[in-house]
């Protein structure tokens, strides 16, 4: 057999079966020849298919439209539900949906777990999977890292402190590399996000670096410097260093980092207009981006692992709304008090923002609470509630992590506390629905020997991670979620002998 040669990934052409259905191409059983060396994955977090769209059409010099050039972009990109950053981070490197992972949501409240600091006496408690659990998280470096005691506590494991990866139900694509002696690196904003991504053993990253979002002046100025340092820490382990710059110790397999700056850029200074237009922070964020993809391609051409690379990028989640006119604020007290109406004390917690997950101490009243809730859809701007035989369809009932209600608000709708105080006023944009402009997100992914081709078939960013196995010639089946869901890999993708 011949060796196959780099970057051999080639355009499927559409296959017909003789009952004029296609053909489903699922991940391979056996895994295919190599066709890169390494795999980068970028999270452009809060970002649409529309913003990379627009922004290549009217900057056709930029390095994003020259990296279209070798690549194929997914127009009808979407994130498994719900479109939070946190099921967004762990569709990309499972397979699969956070329902199959175990994270649904951040935060989200498991009925199993116990209180931070309890004796596990008493049963269920709210998880935070972003920067409330760190040691300080007005601190970039964290404080240095996560505090075991603000941790929910696990009784049937001697009541020790759960850690995010505990949380993991299936493994991730850093794992399976690690495990087939290869490196792997992640760079992001919060330690809760980079632990999950060390799955289930706890182990799958070998070098992590988060810099703390709220460790930096809140202003677009601090949200930008601190990509960059982000960035730094990218180009070092491009050159075959750790992120630290200090220890020589190669290139990854599968390294990648999210940029903060358009997602902040969004809520605080949002489109002009319903055909996202950017406004001249979200054009100045992008352009930043944009030069950050150049300086990540001239370092893989300078090392000469530019045509071994298999770059992907993307978003976690969208943003809603994009037409800001669009945008209403609703007090979470609104839904709070609708629940605590049928019984007093009944919510045991409601995760509210762009989406809103209501678990009731007593389930038995579940259907009371949603007639409560309609007669106060106006006021709660629900477009959609989901309960019973309805939320089945979308999240397994019978998890402890699974809300008894879920509610869907109508497009530019979003919950906050002190809806009328001067940081609810100024936020324009919140994610974590499942509404098209927080769930159709931008997917770029390039290699050489891609002729520029735009695809529209429907995917979702589950299909990056076993996409990313096969071109390393790793089974993606190794993967449990793909063997789970079934995930495919991305269409357009064979290996070529």
């Amino acid at each position: 057999m011949q060796t196959p040669k780099l970057l051999a990934l080639t355009v499927v052409s559409a296959v017909m079966l003789a009952a004029g259905g296609p053909v489903i191409v699922q991940a391979a059983s056996t895994p295919p020849p190599a066709v890169a060396k390494h795999a980068l994955l970028i999270s452009v977090d809060g970002a649409h298919a529309i913003d990379l769209a627009l922004y290549v059409r009217n900057n056709p010099g930029s390095h994003l439209a020259q990296l279209g050039q070798r690549a194929i972009t997914y127009t009808n990109a979407r994130q498994p539900l719900l479109g939070d950053s946190t099921p967004g981070l762990l569709s990309l490197a499972t397979g699969g949906s956070g329902a199959g992972a175990g994270v649904i949501y951040s935060p989200f409240y498991d009925r199993d777990l116990s209180p931070p600091g309890s004796d596990c006496s008493t049963r269920g408690s709210v998880y935070y999977v972003d920067e409330k659990w760190v040691k300080d998280m007005k601190r970039e470096d964290s404080g240095g890292g996560i505090d075991p005691g603000k941790l929910p506590r696990d009784a049937s494991k001697s009541c020790t402190p759960v850690y995010p990866h505990q949380l993991m139900r299936v493994n991730t694509v850093f794992e399976v590399v690690k495990g087939a002696g290869r490196r792997t690196a992640w760079i992001d904003q919060h330690d809760m996000y980079n632990d999950l991504l060390n799955g289930p053993s706890g182990k799958g990253l070998d070098d992590s670096r988060a810099l703390e979002r709220k460790g930096v002046p809140q202003t677009l100025e601090g949200f930008m410097g601190q990509d960059a340092r982000r960035l730094e820490m990218l180009l070092k382990q491009i050159r075959g260093f750790d992120s630290t710059g200090t220890q020589r110790v190669g290139v990854p397999a599968v390294f990648g980092m999210g940029f903060i700056s358009f997602g902040a850029a969004q809520k605080s200074q949002g489109y002009k207009d319903g055909d996202a237009t950017p406004s001249e922070a979200l054009k100045k964020t992008l352009d930043f981006v944009d030069n950050s993809i150049g300086r990540i391609v001239a370092e893989l051409k300078s090392s000469k692992r530019y045509d071994s690379t298999l770059i992907v990028l993307t978003a976690k989640h969208g943003q809603s709304p994009i037409d800001v006119k669009q945008r209403r604020v609703i007090d979470r007290n609104v839904i709070r008090n609708a629940v605590n109406s049928v019984a007093p004390g009944l919510l045991a917690h409601g995760s509210l923002d762009a989406i809103g997950l209501v678990y009731l101490k007593d389930r038995s009243r579940t259907s009371e609470v949603v007639a409560a809730l309609r007669a106060k859809a106006g006021e709660a701007g629900i477009l959609k509630i989901y309960s019973g035989e309805q939320l089945e369809l979308l999240l397994p009932r019978q998890d402890s992590r699974t809300p008894d209600i879920l509610i869907q608000p109508v497009l530019g709708a979003f919950y906050t506390d002190n809806a009328d105080g001067d940081a609810a006023r100024e936020l324009l944009a919140e994610h974590g629905g499942m509404i098209d402009e927080d769930t159709n997100v931008p997917l770029l992914v390039s290699f050489p020997g891609a002729r520029g081709t735009i695809n529209r078939a429907p995917v979702q960013v589950s299909q990056v991670a076993p996409t990313i196995l096969a071109a390393l010639g790793l089974d993606p089946n190794a993967l449990r979620a793909v063997q789970m869901e079934g995930t495919p890999l991305l269409p357009g993708f064979r290996a070529k002998r």
